[in-house]
This record gives structure tokens, sequence and C-alpha cells, in this order.
């Protein structure tokens, strides 16, 4: 989704939707890129299984990657989590 597309989702205002997205992306929940003038942020593997309860341990072989909640093929290095916006943070994760 787009950043303009999770405020709207979530009824934030843009620049709030924006930072949520930066504390995932830092966390490692939440890789984002840019196309032209729009800001794209996608699930990570690490995200996804976070939300299905399966979180790998730090380290582990990789294990086949999810497949459930349009979840990427791949796995991302693990972050570390500190952020007060955690609630919305976990719900942008949902959308």
């Amino acid at each position: 989704m787009t950043t303009t597309a999770l405020a709207t989702a979530l009824r934030l205002a843009p620049s709030t939707a924006s930072r949520h997205a930066a504390v995932l992306r830092e966390a490692g929940l939440v890789a984002t890129r840019r196309e032209g003038n729009r800001v794209l942020h996608r699930r990570t593997a690490l995200g996804c299984a976070l939300l299905d309860g399966a979180a790998p341990a730090v380290g582990a072989a990789p294990a086949a990657p999810p497949v459930a909640r349009g979840c990427p093929p791949r796995t991302q290095q693990v972050g570390t989590p500190g952020s007060q916006d955690s609630a919305t943070s976990t719900k942008m994760l949902e959308t």
C-alpha cells in the first residue's frame, strides 16, 4: 500500500502513517520502496510471521516462506522494536 492508502485505511494523517511505517521498517516488519512520487510499503516475511504467531528465531535457518496475507517469499533482517506507536503499527501490518 502507499502511505496515503495506509493513512486513509487507518484514518490517520499521512504524516502519522508515514511515521508508523518508519517504525515498522526499523523493526524489520515492513519493507518500503519508492516508485516515482509514491512510497509503497509491504509486510516482510518477519512481519507476516509475527502476525501469524510464528516469528522465526534469530539465526535460525529460514523456514518455508509464509503464503498467507500476501507475504513476500523472502525473509528480512530482524530489527529492534521500540515504539510507543505499536498498536497502530500492528494494525498497519494487518492492513
